[in-house]
Order: C-alpha cells, then structure tokens, then sequence
C-alpha cells in the first residue's frame, strides 16, 4: 500500500506530464512538416491524431498545474466540471478532426496519385524516433503512476502506451 502524495510527488508528476507534453508538441511540429511536404492521407490521420494527443496531454499538464497550485485544494468550479469540459472540448475536436480525415480520404479515392518526396521519408524517421520515445514515456508514467496511484498518472501511461502502438502501425 502506498502512503499519501507528497508535494515532491505532485511536482515529480507536473514535471512529467509537461516533459510528455513537450515531447508532443515535438512530435507535431515534425508531422506537420511531414504531412505538408507529402500530402498523403496517412500523414493527415497521423497528423489530427499527433494534435489530438498534443491537446489531451496539455489538457492533462494544466489540470495537475492547477492542483498543484490550488487555493488550499479549493476549487472554485470542482476538478469533475473542469474534467467534463475538457472531455466535451476533445469530443468535439475529434469529431471534426474524424470528418475531415473522412472527407480526404473520399477525396483522394476520387482522384488518387503517388505519395513520394522528403515528407514520407520524414514521416518514417518521426516514427521510428517517437515509438521508442513514447516507449520511455509510457514506461516512465507507469512506473509514477504505480508509485504514486495516480490516475491521471495511469491515464498518462496509457496515452503514451497508445501513442507508441500508433507510431509502429503508422510505420508499418
């Protein structure tokens, strides 16, 4: 059984998440130039799923910033509305980042053509890179969540986890 957090814990946590964060913010900028240079469809699903997950990550950074910094753990509008905003924030961008991927793939079954340059080539190093650094993030946030029994720890792992099966299927 693990004793209480300490602030040391909750700071150690900011400090991850926000590393993981920066990692995402990254790793965007790099399929963004990937997906400009190439224009494929792939690289566009990848894309809203790189920004998707840059969001969900910073979404998660400010939430812990926010306790961590609380009046006396006073939260003047409660931890579980601000967590029911953001879920519908994030429902809503991936909603419109679905429709847009369906819409481009419609587009380009219409009038297909080759993908080929330095976008591709791009891509493929970005992924190689971000699956063993979503890798050690993902085992990094298991291990604080394991020593901390976070939550928001734990959901961190998973992103991370699923940030890194993503990056190998985008390879493949």
């Amino acid at each position: 059984m693990h004793g209480p957090a300490t602030a040391s814990d909750s700071v150690s946590r900011e400090v991850a998440i926000r590393n993981g964060m920066l990692m995402a913010l990254l790793d965007t900028a790099i399929v963004t130039i990937a997906l400009v240079a190439a224009k494929s469809s792939v690289l566009l699903a990848d894309f809203f799923k790189t920004l998707l997950e840059f969001v969900a990550v910073t979404l998660s950074w400010l939430a812990i910033r926010r306790i961590n910094r609380g009046a006396n753990q006073q939260f003047e509008y409660g931890m579980g509305k601000m967590e029911n905003l953001v879920s519908l924030f994030v429902g809503l961008l991936m909603s419109v980042c679905l429709l847009l991927i369906v819409v481009n793939a419609v587009r380009n079954m219409l009038h297909p053509s080759h993908i080929a340059g330095v976008g591709i080539l791009i891509s493929i190093g970005d992924q190689i890179v971000y699956s063993f650094v979503n890798g050690f993030l993902w085992i990094k946030n298991r291990r604080a969540a394991r020593a901390g029994a976070s939550p928001l720890m734990e959901a961190q792992s998973k992103l991370f986890l699923t940030r890194m099966v993503g990056n190998v299927f985008i390879l493949l």
